[in-house]
């Protein structure tokens, strides 16, 4: 009995917080409407088995305008397949450090950027 009366207090205080996050859709087609560009980021710090058929999956649900192909975790095979699959998908690329203060200790501050060829395609083309 006492099981039961704790699953049924557990019940009665839950409250569902999805409701007060965007949806993925919901986000970008926000992004949008505001003249802005919508980016996915690290895309290698996602904890999913096949990167590639996730940046599928998201493509086949909306309209992103670019990938973080320059992070400072990436490998070079990772920024050349990222690379690859944002010309392939007509992708914007872009990039950072990532740096976020005393968060990301082992991080600096411009360590990796993005070429001056990607800033100067985004800025042409939009």
């Amino acid at each position: 009995m006492k099981k039961l009366i704790v699953i049924l207090l557990i019940s009665i205080l839950f409250i569902n917080e999805f409701s007060r996050f965007l949806t993925l859709e919901d986000a970008v087609n926000l992004i949008h409407k505001n003249d802005g560009l919508c980016f996915l980021a690290h895309v290698y710090q996602y904890n999913v088995e096949n990167h590639i058929d996730f940046l599928n999956d998201v493509l086949r649900c909306v309209k992103l305008d670019g990938l973080e192909v320059y992070h400072s975790s990436f490998s070079e095979s990772q920024i050349i397949e990222i690379s690859s699959y944002a010309d392939a998908h007509n992708l914007y690329k872009s990039g950072g450090s990532d740096f976020h203060g005393d968060y990301a200790k082992n991080r600096v501050l411009g360590c990796r950027t993005s070429p001056q060829e990607s800033v100067e395609y985004i800025i042409r083309n939009i």
